[in-house]
């Protein structure tokens, strides 16, 4: 969600200013941190260490994503239509259980995760190319609802609110190169 507009932004005012982007994840986000393998991450992590500085760029909630003529997928959405559809759930591990079925186990609650796939630009295509349907965050699809035929519709429950951070070690507090990155960033963060 960041990446496009940080790109854009540093075209502009630094193009000669080099960006190495890692995959990382909720488990290893901070670790990398730590050891130095990155010097910034952003997205949902744990809370920080002491020694770990966190700001928040925005929160995100979820929207349902089906193709625009999916045959059950009926507005509005309610519970027991959503359960009986078949879901696509995303998990760089290979989860076949998430977010979203922690907040349905809790109200005793289980969906149909009949895919799972390792990254979140690969749901809005299986999306709209099969019945399955994709509970996932709005920042996600809303963009693509113009360019592919989906139906995006509120989910039937209440599913809490993640935030979105950027974290770095407070061996980079100093740092004006890095306080700079951590400006653009956070400005890109206002405008997704």
């Amino acid at each position: 969600m960041l990446l496009p507009r940080l790109t854009a932004r540093l075209d502009q005012e630094a193009p000669g200013v080099s960006l190495v982007v890692r995959n990382t994840s909720r488990s290893v986000g901070l670790p990398m941190l730590e050891d130095g393998t990155v010097e910034l991450i952003a997205g949902n992590f744990p809370e920080p260490p002491t020694h770990m500085r966190e700001e928040l760029l925005y929160e995100e909630d979820f929207i349902c994503a089906g193709r625009g003529d999916h045959p059950n997928l009926g507005e509005p959405l309610d519970l027991d239509r959503y359960l009986a559809l078949r879901h696509i759930q995303v998990s760089m591990k290979g989860n076949p259980s998430g977010y979203v079925d922690a907040v349905l186990a809790e109200k005793g609650l289980k969906r149909n995760v009949a895919v799972t796939v390792g990254h979140f630009l690969m749901a809005p295509m299986l999306v709209d190319a099969s019945d399955l349907v994709a509970t996932e965050p709005r920042r996600l699809f809303s963009p693509l609802a113009g360019r592919l035929p989906l139906r995006l519709l509120p989910p039937p429950i209440d599913i809490p609110l993640f935030r979105v951070v950027q974290t770095w070690h407070s061996r980079h507090d100093s740092d004006s190169g890095h306080q700079w990155l951590r400006r653009i960033l956070r400005e890109v963060g206002q405008q997704v």
